[in-house]
């Protein structure tokens, strides 16, 4: 990049050097000049003629500001083989410029272009001399701004290449650099959002126009007489250059009072400006002086900050110094201070070109850095991220060991809670077995059968790896051999799917099918081809119990409800959205559908 600029930086060098001269004899040796202040501008051709030309100066004039006009009188003769040319005051900005030989002759910058003796954005006019004769010119220069410029004699195809290859080259050069720098930062404004590239892209557009309207280019659009009115944006630049600087310097961080002031003369800039566009004079001259004092201001601020060890203010302080000193030559020349060369004249846009530069690059630099910066707290995020990720994983690890310990020992707990109600249970049923060899009583086997089928729930879950669950066709199959170790002569047929319930719904069921049996043994006198079918399954979300003997059945509406079946529908209760029924059918049949 920086490759690229100082090839460019070259280029447009070479193109503003490149003044064709194709005459190498005495011709500009022989211009002889002299001029004469007209403070009112009163003087017409007729007057001036009788006039004293007193003051002289070379071709390359300087005579500084004046509210009135001056004439040049300006003898030429020609050496060459050549007979017609160009002769030009090489400026655009004049609002007269008159020429006077054989003819008079008349333009100025409120002249359009296309109505030109010569269509050029520089004032010139067709000049005829005859081989080795001399002539007498009297021209007449008015304008608002400094009178400065250089009086040059062309031959007429010389003019117009030096007018295309020569400074309009690189004023083109310079603008398309401009627009480039000022689209890449306006992009990083809308990008970034960051201030400083909003002052950076306003101070370029500014200076810009400005430098666009001291080319004399607006020529060509028809706009060349708007140029005094246009100035007020060089003014505009000027405050959003301080706008930029400071916030490029850290004033804020590093002279913070400083910074203040700072803005203050930034906002004078901007009010220097507004009142710019509705008069020229004075004006001209208060901004002008404001513009340099600001400039030299912003050099010291950038001294003192560069002893604070802030690197980038060297860069700064190169930057503006190129541009300080040119600026400084460019107003001393049009204050007549300094004489007009190529240098004094261009010497300023040469330096806007490198400051821009300077100042694009370095943003450009501070985007990448502002990149990598962004890229790093991503990376410092991402492993902090991981490592947080590590902790927690860490954390959750120990606590689910800690839970799953817990949950261990809950499930140890249980089971020996479960395994002393069981104990408690086959206690209570060893009391009640001795006490029935006694008494010898037949209700004292259902009660047995009864606990039987309570105490089977908490055998089962003591020995189950799994306590949440009970698996229906272990535990209901334990129920039925308790029941058929009761009664051997009864013929019991089971057809259990495995279906995991929880422990209410097991219980209930144990003593469902219990109480069931019971009843139908109660009913039924017992023989060889006596039969149970006991059958559960699942039909999605729902559970079915049919319980089917072959006695002869009883009606269940007539029937006064005893303890068994009061047990049954006490238990049927206790399952969700349940539904039960006992039907004569071959028998009975007790059916029972229920939710899980």
């Amino acid at each position: 990049m920086r490759f690229t600029i100082l090839i460019a930086l070259f280029i447009s060098f070479a193109l503003s050097s490149a003044d064709i001269k194709v005459w190498k004899n005495n011709v500009y040796k022989d211009f002889n000049i002299s001029y004469l202040e007209d403070k009112n501008s009163q003087f017409d051709i007729n007057d001036i003629k009788k006039k004293q030309f007193t003051n002289t100066t070379s071709n390359k004039f300087t005579l500084g500001r004046s509210k009135g006009s001056f004439w040049f009188k300006i003898k030429i003769k020609n050496n060459s083989e050549k007979e017609n040319f160009v002769f030009t005051v090489n400026e655009s900005f004049y609002e007269i410029f008159e020429l006077y030989e054989e003819k008079k002759h008349t333009t100025g910058l409120r002249q359009k272009i296309q109505d030109r003796e010569i269509k050029s954005n520089k004032l010139a006019f067709n000049l005829n001399i005859q081989k080795n004769q001399s002539k007498t010119l009297y021209i007449k220069l008015k304008a608002h701004f400094a009178y400065f410029g250089e009086f040059i004699l062309y031959e007429k195809e010389s003019f117009y290449l030096n007018n295309y290859l020569g400074i309009n080259s690189f004023f083109i050069f310079l603008f398309g650099t401009l627009t480039i720098i000022f689209v890449f930062n306006f992009f990083l404004f809308l990008k970034l959002k960051e201030s400083i590239y909003f002052y950076y892209s306003s101070y370029i557009f500014f200076l810009y126009v400005y430098l666009l309207n001291m080319s004399g280019l607006l020529a060509y659009f028809d706009l060349a007489h708007y140029l005094y009115k246009i100035q007020f944006t060089g003014t505009f630049a000027t405050g959003f250059f301080i706008l930029f600087s400071l916030q490029f310097l850290e004033t804020k961080k590093y002279l913070p009072k400083i910074d203040l002031i700072m803005k203050l003369f930034a906002g004078i800039s901007f009010i220097f400006a507004t009142l710019y566009i509705f008069s020229f004079h004075p004006w001209a001259k208060v901004t002008s002086t404001s513009n340099s004092i600001f400039l030299i201001i912003l050099v010291i601020v950038a001294l003192i900050i560069a002893f604070k060890d802030r690197s980038k203010s060297i860069y700064y302080l190169f930057a503006i110094s190129l541009y300080l000193i040119s600026f400084y030559f460019f107003v001393s020349m049009i204050g007549g201070n300094f004489e007009h060369n190529h240098y004094t004249r261009y010497g300023f846009y040469y330096m806007v070109f490198v400051e821009v530069s300077i100042f694009a690059l370095i943003l450009s630099n501070r985007y990448n850095e502002l990149k990598d910066e962004t890229i790093k707290a991503q990376n410092t995020l991402i492993k902090m991220k991981s490592e947080n990720e590590t902790i927690l994983e860490n954390r959750i690890s120990k606590r689910t060991k800690r839970i799953s310990s817990l949950l261990e020992e809950k499930e140890l707990l249980l089971k020996e809670l479960h395994h002393r109600i069981k104990n408690n249970f086959h206690m209570i049923i060893g009391i009640i077995h001795f006490e029935n060899k006694k008494e010898n009583n037949a209700n004292t086997k259902n009660l047995i059968n009864r606990i039987k089928s309570m105490s089977t729930i908490h055998e089962y879950l003591y020995n189950s790896k799994n306590i949440s669950k009970i698996n229906t066709k272990e535990y209901l199959n334990e129920i039925v051999h308790n029941i058929s170790s009761s009664y051997p002569l009864v013929k019991i047929d089971s057809q259990i799917d495995e279906i995991s319930i929880d422990f209410d719904s097991a219980i209930s069921l144990g003593v469902i099918i219990n109480e069931v049996f019971t009843n139908t043994i109660k009913h039924n006198k017992i023989n060889e081809n006596f039969s149970v079918k006991i059958k559960l399954v699942k039909n999605e979300n729902k559970i079915s119990l049919d319980i089917q003997d072959t006695g002869k059945g009883f009606e269940f509406q007539s029937q006064n409800k005893g303890l068994g079946l009061n047990i049954i529908e006490q238990f049927c209760d206790r399952l969700k959205n349940s539904e039960y029924n006992f039907i004569k059918e071959n028998g009975m049949k007790f059916n029972l559908l229920f939710e899980t």
